[in-house]
């Protein structure tokens, strides 16, 4: 059986899948996307027979970044370990914070470890080398991608700060590129087509809907922020994967409470919050990009706002429909904006045993926040850090449905 080479055909074998293909030319499967985007004429994963001829795309420097497959356990491990490997070598951090969001399309660490000017790490940390990095606890992956800057220092001795983030950041720097507007066309397949030239896939969780008529991108648009207008549209959150690819999901707003924490229980460290009124109004209007979007709309309010103050906006959308959803988002995401509740906590773990994650809901008891009767409230961010003094976690809360187009409900009604 002949190898499926990088810049050269190859025939379709019995037993022959795209991901088996990938696999065998880049040593990773996932990949196959990319096969499939070189060859029109496979119009989907299973659309190849035995006989056919493909070509085995080459791949950029930046896609090869993510060819060496990493595991998503680790063997062995504690149970409550921390580990972090840049290109499968282990590094002892001094100091490291973890950071998993639900909203923000990457997650990130950074990390201070000593500067050895004679080690491994010494090569793989110098500027620009974008080295792979997996960041695991207790054994399991959290965090997959890149190491984007290195700064080191000498002082009384020699030490390097170290910043990385998940495979998806390269969505949140890089701006589109043609074609700038396409019909007919799913979120799904907007999704997979802004992945596929870095080298990741996407993964959907949930049902998105049918096909847009048509879709439209300013050249000065980031990939983030190109798919998240239309992510919006259909209610659903532009995240990553812990393996680092793509993910669209929607937010948690009916499951079950991960645990309680209440004031007093010595669980938080610290009670405290910021509610800023003048991020939030009344009055919520949102104008499109043309005449006819702006007929029969109706503008999103916020009931819980006693005072007449309005926000008049202009949205991406294009049609009445639309541009109502645009008003009720930006409504929903502005509860978001106006609140500041972030609970230290004694450790990684939630009173189950589990990793705190994005995208819970934990119940919070606590008069000291105006929440005396508790409140389910979701986790929108964990911060997991680790020091000499120990480890601590710190989680970033908001009202489940802000998330959503739902009306929101709030424990200070």
């Amino acid at each position: 059986m002949s190898k499926p080479t990088p810049g050269q055909q190859y025939v379709i074998v019995s037993g022959d899948t795209l991901g088996s293909i990938a696999a065998r030319a880049y040593g990773d499967s996932t990949f196959s996307s990319r096969i499939q985007s070189a060859n029109p004429s496979i119009t989907s994963p299973d659309n190849i027979v035995v006989g056919q001829t493909v070509i085995i795309p080459v791949l950029s420097e930046r896609e090869l970044l993510k060819t060496q497959l990493t595991d998503l356990t680790l063997k062995n491990e504690s149970a409550t370990g921390l580990r972090v490997l840049l290109e499968g070598v282990n590094i002892e951090p001094i100091s490291v914070t973890i950071t998993r969001t639900m909203d923000t399309c990457a997650d990130g660490w950074v990390a201070t470890i000593p500067h050895d000017t004679e080690s491994l790490i010494y090569e793989k940390t110098a500027p620009y080398r974008y080295t792979p990095v997996a960041v695991y606890i207790g054994g399991n992956l959290v965090v997959n991608g890149v190491l984007c800057t290195s700064a080191p220092s000498l002082a009384t001795d020699r030490s390097i700060a170290l910043t990385g983030y998940s495979y998806t950041i390269d969505l949140v720097d890089s701006t589109i590129q043609p074609p700038y507007q396409r019909d007919n066309i799913t979120l799904d397949q907007l999704a997979q087509s802004l992945v596929t030239p870095i080298g990741i896939n996407a993964v959907i969780n949930g049902d998105t809907g049918g096909a847009f008529d048509r879709i439209t991108a300013e050249k000065t648009n980031t990939l983030f922020t190109h798919l998240l207008k239309y992510a919006r549209q259909r209610g659903f959150l532009v995240t990553n994967t812990n393996a680092g690819d793509l993910l669209l999901t929607q937010a948690n707003t009916e499951g079950k409470s991960v645990g309680t924490l209440q004031e007093g229980d010595g669980v938080v460290l610290s009670w405290g919050a910021e509610f800023d009124g003048r991020k939030r109004f009344n009055t919520y209007t949102a104008l499109g990009q043309s005449p006819k979007s702006n007929k029969n709309v109706s503008p999103a309010i916020d009931n819980a706002v006693p005072r007449s103050r309005f926000l008049t906006f202009t949205a991406d959308d294009t049609t009445a429909g639309n541009v109502s959803q645009a008003a009720i988002w930006r409504r929903n995401s502005q509860v978001s904006k106006a609140l500041n509740m972030s609970l230290p906590v004694r450790d990684w773990f939630d009173p189950s045993g589990n990793l705190w994650e994005p995208n819970m809901l934990v119940t919070i008891i606590s008069k000291t926040i105006y929440i005396p009767e508790g409140f389910d409230m979701l986790i929108r961010a964990v911060d997991y850090n680790y020091s000499a003094s120990g480890r601590s976690a710190t989680l970033h809360v908001v009202p489940p449905q802000v998330y959503t187009s739902q009306e929101i409900i709030e424990p200070w009604d």
